[in-house]
């Protein structure tokens, strides 16, 4: 092609990249150069033909002032447990982002009733004043699904196992973990109930595709964000390209919820060299201090 040629198509290119770059937010600049690094680039294949995401893995907010395992809306309420952590050398006047994507106004679209009953928990849960207030993770259960993949307080980085029709994933905290079959079995009884639920998985191209049912009814994040035990949770795990996932959860809880609801995060390769889970035991109160039903 000409050199003067290359010049006349170059400018209306240019042009034209500026102009979309304008009209996208951040987010969805990102996303938008996400998508098209995973179109280009194909993962390595375990030896049964699954795209390859072993290794060790750690949570982060698409906007890096989000931090989902203290609050998914990003709430800061005086007196609150977000408020009560940060107040441990960290000065925050202003509410967090939120991880919420769908509604887009970042909002949980929780039914009146569980509107009421998340504010409450929101302000008693630095502060408990009967056992309803805490958290059950201060009582050593486990964080459940999706909480346990942002919990980054003490859960910290996750290694993914892979293994012919399933996959396997670790935490440090409490020894948790979670073990899914790919082979499109039916679910459990729902009559059984799960802190980890029970999933089923499967691969659509470079996406894993997780359904998670019989969960016990539990808090998404450390200020009473709550779910109860009709939960079904939509993970997708996109390779983005060999050290990033683009994580999403969609909630369906009819109990709880107006309607289903998205949180997007993302997960990022730990490439420390020789690292490796610890093993972190829990034991109760080590998070909030239990008041007097603790014969205190």
């Amino acid at each position: 092609m000409p050199a003067t040629t290359r010049r006349a198509f170059a400018i209306p290119l240019a042009i034209g990249v500026a102009i979309l770059g304008a009209s996208l937010t951040p987010a969805l600049f990102r996303a938008a150069a996400q998508a098209t690094a995973a179109q280009a680039w194909d993962p390595s294949r375990t030896p049964d033909g699954q795209p390859d995401i072993q290794g060790h893995w750690r949570y982060r907010s698409e906007d890096t002032d989000a931090y989902a395992f203290y609050t998914l809306e990003g709430l800061l309420t005086e007196g609150s447990r977000v408020q009560s952590f940060m107040n441990r050398g960290v000065d925050r006047k202003t509410p967090f982002a939120s991880v919420v994507v769908d509604p887009p106004d970042g909002k949980i679209p929780y039914q009146p009733w569980a509107l009421a009953r998340r504010n409450e928990l929101l302000v008693h849960s630095a502060n408990p004043k009967i056992p309803d207030h805490v958290d059950p993770r201060a009582y050593c259960f486990l964080a459940g699904v999706p909480r346990q993949t942002y919990e980054a307080m003490g859960a910290g980085p996750h290694q993914i196992v892979q293994s012919r029709g399933y996959i396997v994933m670790l935490w440090q905290w409490a020894h948790s973990y979670r073990i899914i079959p790919l082979d499109n079995r039916p679910h459990i009884p729902g009559t059984i109930k799960l802190w980890q639920g029970d999933s089923r998985g499967r691969w659509e191209g470079r996406t894993l595709t997780i359904d998670t049912t019989n969960q016990r009814a539990n808090w998404l994040d450390f200020v009473g964000d709550f779910h109860s035990d009709a939960l079904r949770v939509a993970e997708r795990f996109t390779i983005v390209d060999a050290d990033t996932i683009r994580y999403e959860a969609t909630l369906d809880d009819p109990k709880v919820y107006t309607r289903p609801w998205t949180m997007r995060l993302v997960l990022v390769r730990e490439k420390e060299p020789g690292f490796e889970l610890l093993e972190e035991a829990c034991y109760e109160e080590n998070e909030v201090d239990l008041p007097g039903w603790r014969g205190k």
